[in-house]
């Protein structure tokens, strides 16, 4: 009789353990997919902003100007050489935006 009601509390132990797990599992899925998209929207934005362009930050940027007319090229050539740095960062946000998609679609 003891034996059947230590197996009976077990088995009842064992089913909201599994009930816990199931639940827990489930809300971390939805959390997860819940981050995905939040992270998906955040990249956009980063990505292509509305209050910064990567040629702003460039042209902004005194030391990087400094340089790029110190290499005694005309003035062609800089704006050349700006477009290619402009160019290439715009590659490399593109590059790691599509990185962290795919790491966030894996989630």
């Amino acid at each position: 009789m003891m034996s059947a009601q230590i197996q009976s509390a077990f088995d009842a132990v064992r089913t909201a353990m599994h009930t816990e797990r199931t639940a827990s599992a489930q809300g971390a899925a939805s959390r997860q997919a819940h981050f995905a998209a939040v992270m998906g929207r955040s990249i956009d934005s980063l990505i292509h902003p509305h209050d910064w362009s990567v040629r702003g930050t460039l042209t902004e940027n005194e030391e990087l100007q400094e340089h790029v007319r110190n290499c005694r090229l005309g003035r062609a050539e800089q704006r050349q050489l700006n477009a290619l740095i402009e160019a290439h960062v715009q590659w490399l946000l593109c590059e790691c935006a599509n990185t962290l998609r795919a790491d966030l679609n894996a989630i």
